[in-house]
């Protein structure tokens, strides 16, 4: 069962249940600080809804008078209350800084399962998809890349999405149980994950800008270069219009030079008849 708890600086941490022992011993949480579960109808002291994990009280042994003796004045010297406190102290010290700097990473930590289910959604689909293109050998139209290729590009970005989502997950609980126990191996491993999500994410980003930035710039010079054959071919045609206009011009004053000599021609002949 998952329990929420309010830390020290008002932030709502999940918990398992079997933590909350552990909790209470390292003194992260303590019997007024505010829990809640699903179905309650609001928050409660842990004291109040735990009440054994505060019963607990640790019970020294007797031995015999002379032993409790010699144990409570070796218990209470000023060098082993040094050494105790020391190491106590430092014992804390460690383990509430892991968990400090672990409860802001494990309150994302719903968000962060949340988009690694959306990574995997994503992955999942895409390498279903690189699946019915390689079998059906279905393309886009108008595509000039094989279908093989896009198949394959498509099966390594669902791969690499789904690699991705499983990075969030651990990272998300590995943060709950290091916010839980003060482990630091566990918020070392949590940040480790974590920093391989981003860098991950960082690369394909990259790789993604860089493939639509040179289809954009074959596109541009395509679109470019049409245009100027368009122009240059336009400006062709226009001087071929030009030098063939003054052959037509000759060719119309040669048929009207014909249609005169043949008129001209009966009135001679007539001229000749009368003499």
């Amino acid at each position: 069962m998952q329990w929420y708890f309010l830390s020290d600086t008002q932030q709502q941490v999940p918990v398992q249940e079997e933590h909350l022992a552990g909790l209470v011993q390292t003194g992260v949480v303590r019997p007024n600080t505010m829990i809640w579960r699903e179905g309650m109808a609001e928050w409660i002291s842990c004291s109040e809804a735990k009440p054994e994990l505060f019963a607990q009280r640790q019970v020294v042994p007797v031995v015999g008078a002379a032993a409790t003796a010699r144990q409570t004045a070796a218990l209470h010297s000023p060098a082993s209350s040094r050494a105790s406190s020391g190491a106590s102290a430092m014992q804390m010290g460690d383990g509430q800084i892991v968990r400090e700097a672990a409860l802001t990473l494990a309150s994302a930590s719903v968000w962060m399962k949340l988009v690694g289910v959306l990574f995997l959604i994503g992955g999942v689909v895409c390498i279903l998809s690189a699946l019915f293109i390689m079998v059906t050998g279905v393309s886009v139209p108008g595509m000039l890349i094989p279908a093989a290729i896009i198949s394959l590009v498509s099966a390594v970005v669902g791969a690499v999405a789904m690699w991705m989502g499983i990075l969030l997950f651990q990272s998300a609980t590995k943060a709950q149980e290091a916010a839980a126990s003060g482990q630091k191996h566990a918020l070392l491993s949590a940040l480790n994950q974590n920093a391989k999500f981003f860098r991950i994410w960082g690369i394909t980003a990259a790789l993604a800008f860089a493939v639509y930035g040179l289809i954009f710039a074959l596109a541009f010079t395509g679109v470019m270069g049409g245009a100027l054959f368009h122009q240059l071919g336009q400006t062709g045609m226009s001087e071929v219009r030009e030098d063939s206009a003054p052959e037509s011009m000759d060719e119309e004053d040669i048929n009207s030079e014909v249609e005169i000599e043949e008129v001209e021609e009966p009135e001679m002949d007539n001229a000749g008849e009368e003499n």
